[in-house]
């Protein structure tokens, strides 16, 4: 049995290359990995964990490409556990079950709202349009968005996602957050999704839940874009003022483009 050596070291992008230079037998790079990983690390959420990056008596790496790649890929230079000096036919890792967000959730934040799928989903929206040509998703994007915007997604969970049914689409979640955000009355929003839920009017005016009612029953709103939120958005607007039968299209994304200008200025 050789003896190991476990030391916390600066890991720089020099250092990192240095050890891939030997790494004879390890997995496929994973590219979503090591650009998740970066963007942690470009923005200084890159902490000591206990996982350590393994190279064996010969030198051979045999965990840990990923964040060597990532240290590469962004430049920095972050702390790392190396564990070096262990047995060269030892290749048992990654056997632990990965931790979803959702389960980071479950052990970080008590509230239970916070931890709903449905949530994550309205998160993940915002994060996937406010860059879509290059974005990771990392676990910390995604607390730190229900952290900074805790109060309209506490009402969006009691008004739309624990009534069930089609209120808690995330595109009409998401759209129900930007109405919240800029002011629309709670009381306006519980009858709107009231009347997007179960189909019945008490009056022509709220005609625009139907018509959201009908797109999602057709299958119209699962476009990961902010123009099917700009169309549920519009609806919101138009309910209990005007008496709509013309289907919504190419509504104005204005409001959406402000929210992803503002979650850009708080560093998302």
């Amino acid at each position: 049995m050789t003896k190991n050596k476990v030391e916390v070291v600066r890991m720089t992008p020099d250092m990192a290359r240095s050890i891939l230079k030997n790494n004879p037998n390890n997995r496929n790079v994973k590219r979503d990995r090591v650009s998740l990983y970066a963007s942690d690390m470009e923005k200084g959420r890159w902490q000591l964990n206990g996982e350590s990056i393994v190279i064996d008596a010969d030198g051979n790496l045999k965990d840990g490409q990923h964040r060597l790649m990532a240290v590469i890929k962004s430049q920095c230079t972050v702390p790392m556990i190396v564990v070096s000096g262990v047995d060269t036919d030892c290749n048992i890792y990654d056997r632990g079950s990965g931790r979803s967000v959702k389960d980071i959730m479950t052990i970080t934040m008590e509230d239970k709202w916070k931890q709903s799928n449905h949530i994550i989903a309205i998160c993940n929206r915002f994060l996937y349009m406010k860059n879509t040509a290059n974005h990771y998703n990392s676990d910390f994007d995604v607390i730190k968005f229900i952290e900074t915007y805790e109060n309209e997604l506490e009402q969006i969970y009691h008004i739309a996602i624990s009534k069930k049914k089609y209120s808690r689409s995330a595109t009409v979640t998401c759209a129900i957050f930007i109405a919240l955000h800029n002011g629309e009355s709670i009381d306006k929003l519980n009858r709107y999704v009231q009347v997007l839920n179960t189909g019945m009017m008490e009056s022509p005016t709220d005609s625009p839940a139907i018509l959201v009612r009908n797109m999602y029953i057709d299958k119209k709103l699962s476009d990961k874009n902010k123009d099917t939120i700009a169309t549920v958005l519009k609806s919101i607007e138009d309910f209990g003022t005007y008496a709509r039968k013309k289907p919504y299209r190419n509504c104005d994304t204005k409001k959406v483009d402000t929210f992803l200008e503002e979650m850009k200025q708080k560093g998302f």
